[in-house]
């Protein structure tokens, strides 16, 4: 009987909804990351661009602040070389004599001066400050300032120059004044020697030169006049306290010198500026860009970052909405699905029942299909006619088609076979399939398209997962028989410490009476009897050792640790302190040793142990030497122990650090061999290695580490 009752909305369509809704969040949260990295990502941008221009204008004002000293300073030596030359006889033969001959001279060497100076004109000035001789363009009357400098050089007896002026003169304008004394007329000069300079002929030019290509990069000069500042080049004045002018914070200390600084030219204009003094003068020179010019790339570089951070964005959107809209598909299909579930379960019952093999496929370029097996089609669930000539967004949804198409294109674009496991929706639902794919070629070598070979093995990766089930429960297992196995080996060294406690006693009952024996009794027992309780009291001895090692080796295994830094160079220089009277003719060196995360108790111990054994194998050297330092090795950082004793045959290193095996016999060194044992263990525990090495006779070596986390540390 039909029930024809309606039927309340199917789960799948709730579930759809539900889902549209759940992508709000995420996408506010993804889109406020874009928007978040792109703002970062200009900040970032014009911080590097800034630096960038910054360092140029920087260096460029150090180069263009040299070349002005230099320039200075070769005129000022040109001029004081001129000043002491003969020029300085001949002048006074003709003032004081009235050689006309001389005077023909004085006007001759001038003019060979001014066209070796290169400077606009040369004149000659009396100590009253009058012009007396000079080239034909030099002019007649001298301005004050070039009085001034005069002066300034007649007193000092050294070359002096003018500051630019005569902006409003006569040309050059504005110039600068170069006045050496002429030392050969007396002390002090009775004149002086003045070379004129056209700052337009090298100063201004070389201050206009920008290596790059730039509209607005320039140098000029800058002086303070009292509480203004003047750029000599157009003669603008404007006040010190001019809040924003570059050179005005540079000058007051507001802004450092010789680093780039945002603020204003003389113009008014904002630039990215660097204002330096040069030497030898009381003048600064300012480098400056505007910026315009100097925040011209990163503006553009923020452009396409916005402009990209626009394309992430409408890229999420454009994600999101596919997303929803293949969500809501696939919804769509499992509502129908539902409604034929027992068809679509007949027909999947039937393509089990049939069985399956690899799909085998082949495409063009295009990603057409130009073969495909029954097993293929009967993978998708289309007919033959159906698959050929058709490509995967026929047959696929779009995602799963997209990672097809990739996946060609990388066995297309690499030429070789490629090997890969993929999810793909077939009327079973979403597969899992190994798949094998490689170029198609013709008889000519030519790629042509892809071939492929697909098998199915959701089966096997839901075994695979099982598998992980059972080895997580393998490894609670393991755990569980770990922690059992760590309760025996804890009793098994308490036993041991029990043992070797309850052995000690009536080993001294032995050893003790044995000695009292000896004291009393000695002289009542033969020479053999005296010898056999010796042997007795050295037996005692010698086992009563061995228990206390094995206890240090019990000790060594189950004591707490508790980590800190260890300064290893007080470390061991105390041990050496102590261990030193003892061996007074050893050589012990100690180099830089590092700080380290460490026990500094066991420390002490492996450093005593090793120590010790350097001073005990090598006493019989002539001199004994031990050295203790740092190497690298096969690990990375090591800390040795060397020493230049007997050695050992590297054949039985394997014995070396194995409980109570000795490499020697023990008539000739004291000890039972657990020594370096105890310390292999330590250094263990600290997450470390050691290893030895020896040449017999000459030297021998003990490596060690202490793992990267104790050897990082500061």
């Amino acid at each position: 009987m039909a029930n024809n009752s309606p039927a309340p909305a199917p789960a799948p369509t709730r579930a759809a909804v539900a889902g549209i809704r759940a992508l709000f969040w995420p996408l506010s949260l993804m889109m406020s990351v874009v928007v978040a990295l792109t703002i970062w990502a200009i900040v970032e941008s014009q911080d590097q661009y800034r630096e960038r221009e910054a360092a140029r204008i920087e260096a460029m004002a150090d180069l263009r602040a040299g070349q002005v000293a230099t320039w200075l300073r070769e005129n000022l030596g040109r001029v004081e070389f001129a000043g002491r030359s003969p020029m300085g006889e001949t002048y006074l033969l003709w003032r004081n004599v009235g050689d006309t001959a001389a005077h023909e001279r004085l006007l001759d060497r001038l003019s060979s001066f001014h066209k070796a100076s290169g400077g606009h004109s040369v004149l000659v000035m009396d100590d009253q400050g009058q012009v007396v001789a000079g080239t034909t363009n030099a002019e007649q009357q001298a301005p004050p300032l070039l009085r001034d400098a005069a002066r300034r050089a007649i007193d000092s007896n050294k070359p002096q120059f003018t500051n630019l002026y005569g902006h409003d003169g006569a040309p050059p304008a504005p110039r600068i004044d170069v006045v050496a004394p002429f030392t050969l007329t007396g002390k002090p000069a009775r004149a002086v020697l003045v070379v004129r300079l056209d700052p337009h002929v090298f100063l201004f030019p070389t201050l206009r030169e920008w290596p790059l290509p730039s509209r607005s990069a320039a140098s000029v000069l800058v002086r303070r006049e009292g509480d203004f500042l003047v750029e000599p080049n157009s003669g603008t004045r404007l006040p010190l306290s001019s809040p924003d002018l570059l050179a005005a914070k540079v000058i007051r200390g507001d802004a450092p010198l010789g680093r780039a600084v945002d603020a204003l030219d003389f113009h008014g204009q904002p630039v990215l500026g660097v204002v330096r003094p040069i030497a030898g003068t009381d003048w600064f020179l300012m480098a400056r860009m505007d910026s315009g010019e100097a925040y011209a790339d990163a503006w553009r570089n923020a452009l396409w970052i916005a402009a990209a951070g626009m394309l992430a964005l409408l890229a999420t959107g454009a994600g999101a909405y596919w997303f929803r809209e293949r969500q809501a598909l696939q919804f769509a299909r499992i509502e129908r699905a539902h409604q034929e579930e027992k068809l679509r379960a007949l027909q999947l019952l039937d393509a089990i029942a049939q069985g399956s093999t690899d799909s085998i496929f082949a495409k063009d370029r295009t990603g057409r299909y130009l073969l495909c097996n029954k097993a293929g089609c009967e993978a998708l669930g289309k007919t033959m006619e159906e698959v050929i000539g058709s490509d995967d967004r026929a047959l696929f949804p779009p995602a799963e088609a997209a990672r097809l198409a990739a996946s060609d294109a990388q066995a297309l674009t690499q030429g070789r076979t490629i090997s890969y496991e993929v999810e793909l929706t077939t009327p079973r639902g979403l597969s899992t399939f190994f798949t094998t794919k490689g170029p198609l070629r013709n008889t000519a070598g030519e790629v042509t398209g892809v071939f492929g070979i697909s098998r199915d093995i959701t089966e096997r990766s839901r075994i695979s997962a099982e598998l992980d089930l059972h080895r997580h429960h393998l490894e609670e297992l393991v755990k569980e028989r770990t922690a059992a196995l760590e309760r025996t080996v804890s009793d098994l060294e308490a036993f041991s410490a029990s043992v070797s406690h309850d052995l000690r006693s009536p080993l001294h009952t032995i050893g003790g009476f044995a000695t009292l024996l000896e004291r009393s009794e000695a002289s009542a027992l033969s020479d053999s009897g005296r010898h056999k309780l010796a042997r007795i009291i050295a037996g005692a001895a010698t086992m009563d050792r061995m228990i206390q090692d094995i206890l240090a080796c019990s000790r060594a295994e189950r004591v707490e640790m508790t980590f800190r830094p260890v300064d290893l160079n007080e470390l061991v220089g105390k041990l050496v302190r102590e261990l030193a009277p003892a061996c007074p003719n050893s050589h012990i060196s100690a180099g830089p040793l590092p700080v380290v995360q460490a026990d500094p108790t066991l420390m002490g111990q492996v450093f005593n142990n090793l120590i010790g054994n350097a001073l005990k194998f090598s006493a019989g050297q002539s001199p004994p030497r031990v050295e203790i330092g740092t190497q690298e090795g096969p690990d990375g950082t090591e800390i040795f122990v060397r020493d230049n004793g007997v050695g050992f045959d590297a054949a039985q290193s394997d014995k070396l650090f194995a409980p109570f095996q000795r490499l020697h016999r023990a008539e000739d060194f004291a000890g039972t061999g657990v020594g370096l044992s105890i310390v292999k263990r330590l250094i263990e525990r600290h997450g470390g290695r050691i290893r030895a090495e020896s040449t017999p006779g000459e030297r021998t070596t003990f490596a060690f580490t202490l793992g990267p986390a104790a050897l990082a540390h500061p």
